[in-house]
């Protein structure tokens, strides 16, 4: 019994260690990685926008509007994994905003295409602890 839950299992987990390994490989390549985990952070409108992973030879640059306005560059080319957007959204704590952060290469040669992340809207008014 034992000896058929073992290929099972191996091709259950195949998949799994591939992608981890993949991920590694990209990681080290410099290949950019989508932002996750996108989460505001706001005490009396102090508001901070943060995320992960930290990135490895790539850099993340901020965006952020409200309503359809344009988007505004926050935090541009950083290495970092939080920016602080207090002093646009100050301006109007009740417009609701849109914030995004973008996956930037070092060589922007390798890559036609750049990855972002969206961020859920935030209220400054309502949210803003």
């Amino acid at each position: 019994m034992a000896a058929l839950t073992r290929p099972l299992l191996l091709a259950a987990l195949g998949p799994t260690f591939l992608a981890c390994l993949l991920a590694q490989v990209a990681r080290a390549a410099g290949i950019p990685e989508k932002a996750v985990n996108l989460t505001w952070n706001s005490t009396n409108f102090k508001t901070i926008l943060k995320w992960e992973p930290k990135p490895v030879n790539y850099f993340y640059t901020v965006q952020i509007r409200s309503g359809s306005n344009d988007w505004k560059d926050k935090c541009n080319l950083t290495t970092g994994t939080e920016c602080d957007v207090t002093e646009e959204i100050v301006q109007d704590v009740y417009q609701t905003y849109e914030a995004r952060v973008l996956s930037v290469p070092q060589h922007k040669t390798k890559w036609k295409e750049v990855l972002f992340s969206n961020a859920t809207k935030f209220t400054p008014y309502q949210e803003s602890k």
